[in-house]
């Protein structure tokens, strides 16, 4: 985590009059999250001025916060001689993801493991990352052509199975997305359904950016949506299913048939410990049903999501933050506040 360290030097330095080897050697990580993500003790400084350790502490932060803070920092605390620095939860995700193995991600990792609650002004900040591959991705309905992906349509009817929704939303879903006006058998819709709504409106007919898309299928209700909405993603077409991150409803959905995934407290203490099930898992488990999907699962994810919720008094709101990361580089792509 250098990055975390190179941004207190940055503040640091114009400020204290100190060397970087000095600083650095300084910086600790606190024991409670209410006292910051890192630490900055000011006795050593403190003695050579002869001062309050305090004095020298708050001396340093009203310097730092007279200026605007760097984008990463959420505030800078002077507490009992020490400095204190509380970042973003955003940025911690990503600065995770960025020192996680290249090998798989799963949900022993540390990226996956919620961060530490930050204090605010009569309230909190708690944060978590997401694995967005654990999820169906509505674009995967259809080809990069954007022509029917039946294999896909089967397995989004799978799941839509398995979580108590109706099966008509695959093929309704599809024909949101795909670039003909057929309709879908047996229920697909197309213009024809859409323009007799009150209002009327089009098919989409381009991939979704988001799962609320859903909302616009006829007959949709919030009730349904949300039976829904925790296993579905909207993300490139021909991304693949995390099989580590998967939740219980998509693996039972992917090898039916095959392997039973139905339990997830079951699935839950078998992934404490890394990747469960691994691609060699059902290569044994089901060797045929393997071969069938083989072509989109795996090990490994690029697309994750940082959730951020604030807390204030009795008032909450969420920012979702949806994150690609490409080797080491991290990228924002779509921030949303409230929804997903």
């Amino acid at each position: 985590m250098e990055r975390f360290n190179q941004i207190i030097l940055d503040l640091l330095l114009p400020t204290s009059g100190k060397s970087a080897e000095e600083l650095e050697s300084a910086i600790e990580s606190p024991p409670e999250a209410a006292k910051g993500d890192r630490a900055v003790p000011c006795f050593r400084w403190a003695q050579e001025r002869q001062i309050p350790t305090q004095a020298v502490a708050e001396q340093w932060k009203n310097e730092i916060v007279s200026k605007a803070l760097p984008k990463e920092v959420e505030k800078v605390d002077a507490v009992a001689g020490y400095l204190n620095f509380f970042f973003k939860r955003a940025f911690m995700a990503a600065e995770v993801l960025k020192d996680d193995e290249p090998d798989s991600d799963n949900l022993a990792e540390a990226w996956a493991q919620p961060l530490p609650p930050l204090p605010i002004d009569g309230g909190e900040v708690r944060g978590a990352l997401e694995d967005m591959q654990g999820r169906f991705n509505l674009n995967n309905l259809v080809t990069a052509d954007r022509t029917v992906n039946e294999k896909q349509v089967e397995l989004f009817r799978q799941l839509l199975l398995r979580v108590g929704a109706q099966e008509r939303w695959a093929g309704m879903m599809t024909d949101w997305l795909d670039a003909d006006s057929v309709p879908q058998i047996p229920e697909g819709a197309e213009d024809g359904t859409y323009l007799s709504q009150n209002p009327p409106y089009r098919a989409g007919n381009v991939l979704v950016t988001t799962t609320t898309e859903m909302m616009a299928l006829p007959g949709m209700t919030r009730e349904e949506f949300e039976r829904i909405r925790p296993y579905v993603a909207a993300l490139p077409v021909g991304t693949k299913v995390n099989l580590c991150t998967a939740k219980a409803p998509l693996l039972s959905a992917l090898v039916a048939g095959g392997a039973d995934f139905s339990d997830a407290e079951l699935l839950a203490s078998n992934r404490k410990d890394g990747c469960y099930p691994t691609e060699d898992d059902l290569q044994r488990m089901d060797p045929g049903g393997f071969t069938a999907i083989s072509g989109f699962v795996g090990q490994k994810s690029d697309w994750f999501r940082a959730v951020t919720a604030v807390r204030i008094g009795t008032s909450e709101f969420t920012l979702y933050s949806l994150l690609y990361r490409n080797g080491s580089a991290i990228r924002t792509v779509i921030r949303s506040t409230g929804t997903e």
